[in-house]
């Protein structure tokens, strides 16, 4: 049975890398699309964390499809918290890590009566804000945790290192035979358009560690003592039907109390705490006599220690605590939704109901072949860290594009279909005359004119007659915006051959969705991009 669990975290984490690598652009029929119906936003629909939060945050119900979550639920009633021991990936990263980062000795005790019982007041911590109207379970979620490690700096780093080896072999005679077909294959399948860069790479990279680090002070300390999902699964399953049960063969040699990883089994060895029982079998497959077996659950002869400690004092704390942070979030918010920089991708609904939506797993930005979205600092204060903007210096909308509502699991960014996508505007465009070629340095430039994908265009060039510093009269085409064809791409910002700040910015002026938020809201199911 180890055997069998250790193959099946390994198949769902080669699973999940597998729908992360997928969730990317690729051309078909010279259109951009993903070359699977499968994107990684499937651990998300079949997350129940993330949902109750978004259900939560909004007071409406998302239309999914609801069956993979029911199966993990289902499944958790009969299995216990089955499902960090067999499917997480981050789990399983975690079990990875413990073979390089060795506990230190004694670290299988806990460091208090109730260290385990705090995942439970950050559960709760977390649905009371959400509750209050702010969505934040996407910072401590594993699978978001897990799905932003690989995006923002995981996948990016092997590609730095898989095209750092493969591109110098291409004037390699002899061996490029060999490199440039295993190159080409990979970027049929595997790579992205190009070397993908997120901003803040290096921060989400060291945040990872750190899950995996803390491994060192106890063993799967995030799983014991933090991780919401986890205590999600330990509630819902401590119903269980199969269970751990100790026979009268068991010596109290204290061997399985030794490995348990979760510290889920007490003294003597029969009395276990079926919340944190992550079902691995370890304890069974250690047992000398043979005294431990996982079977449906009798009717009377097992001793369990099934208590949550949850104080009332600790209760009323929680609630304190979550009612004290929740306006710190919200200090200062209104000037900050009205930033001029603050660009969401196309199909975002309103900001407040964008935060509310929003779980900061970075699938849109993952799928933008443009790179043109990356995860804010402060840009939208603490509530919006690490969702999604547009930074057109970096990168660009790509025109024939709609990825980014197509893969959201939440519905923040709304399916659109190309045609819509088009004429929805996140922005418009003006120019800095004070550095732009034309204007400042008097010489004709048309690379933004050139590169403005939208018909009409949005960018004209008027041939105007300037005088030069030593007197000369020329005619040189300058460029004026006709904002209203502009739909803020970004890729004349991106285009722009001035080095450092561009000489033509993109702001969030006349955007689509500020348009919507003055209209009437509606009520009821909001159809999401689930699948």
């Amino acid at each position: 049975m180890i055997h069998l669990r250790r193959a099946s975290q390994l198949l769902f984490l080669a699973f999940f890398i597998y729908l992360v690598i997928n969730t990317q652009a690729k051309i078909v029929d010279t259109l951009y699309d993903i070359r699977s119906p499968f994107s990684v936003h499937l651990f998300f629909t079949s997350n129940p964390l993330t949902f109750l939060s978004v259900v939560a945050s909004t007071k409406q119900i998302i239309a999914i499809n609801y069956l993979p979550m029911l199966v993990l639920v289902g499944l958790a009633l009969v299995f216990g918290r089955y499902f960090c021991g067999w499917i997480c990936p981050l789990g399983t990263c975690i079990d990875a890590s413990a073979h390089i980062v060795r506990p230190r000795p004694g670290s299988g005790r806990p460091s208090g009566k109730t260290a385990h019982s705090v995942k439970f007041y950050v559960l709760l911590a977390l649905l009371l804000v959400a509750l209050l109207g702010m969505n934040l379970v996407g910072f401590l979620d594993p699978i978001t945790i897990m799905m932003r490690s690989t995006t923002y700096s995981l996948l990016p780093y092997s590609e730095l290192l898989v095209r750092g080896a493969l591109d110098p072999l291409y004037n390699v005679p002899v061996v490029n035979r060999v490199s440039e077909p295993a190159y080409s294959f990979l970027k049929r399948t595997v790579l992205t358009f190009s070397e993908p860069y997120y901003q803040n790479a290096f921060l989400f990279f060291c945040l990872f560690l750190l899950v995996l680090g803390l491994t060192a002070v106890r063993k799967r300390f995030w799983c014991r003592y933090v991780c919401p999902l986890g205590a999600f699964y330990g509630y819902v399953g401590q119903v269980g039907v199969v269970r751990r049960r100790v026979d009268e063969k068991c010596t109290q040699c204290g061997l399985c109390e030794k490995q348990c990883r979760m510290r889920s089994i007490k003294e003597p060895a029969e009395l276990f705490d079926h919340r944190e029982c992550i079902q691995c079998m370890e304890c069974q497959a250690i047992c000398p006599v043979d005294a431990i077996h996982y079977s449906p659950r009798p009717r009377r002869g097992v001793a369990h220690d099934t208590a949550i400690d949850l104080s009332r004092r600790g209760f009323i704390k929680t609630v304190g605590i979550s009612i004290l942070v929740f306006p710190l979030f919200r200090v200062g918010q209104r000037k900050i939704i009205a930033s001029e920089f603050l660009i969401r991708p196309p199909g975002a609904v309103p900001e407040p109901e964008f935060l509310q939506k929003c779980i900061r797993c970075g699938e849109c930005m993952r799928v933008c072949p443009g790179n043109a979205l990356h995860p804010t600092l402060f840009q939208s204060g603490m509530e919006g860290l690490w969702t999604p903007i547009v930074i057109p210096r970096l990168g660009y909308c790509v025109y024939d594009c709609a990825l980014c509502g197509t893969v959201c699991p939440t519905g923040a960014i709304e399916a659109l279909s190309l045609p819509a996508k088009k004429i929805t505007c996140i922005g418009t465009a003006y120019f800095d005359q004070n550095r732009c070629i034309p204007f400042d340095e008097l010489q004709d430039c048309s690379v933004c004119e050139e590169a403005c994908p939208v018909s009409p265009k949005a960018i004209k060039l008027v041939p105007t007659e300037v005088v030069d510093d030593k007197g000369n009269h020329k005619v040189i085409k300058q460029p004026y915006m006709v904002e209203e064809e502009c739909i803020g791409c970004g890729i004349c910002e991106t285009k722009c051959p001035i080095e450092g700040t561009s000489a033509i910015l993109v702001t969030s002026r006349n955007e689509s969705r500020a348009a919507r938020a003055q209209g009437a809201q509606t009520g009821g199911v909001l159809e999401g991009s689930f699948y």
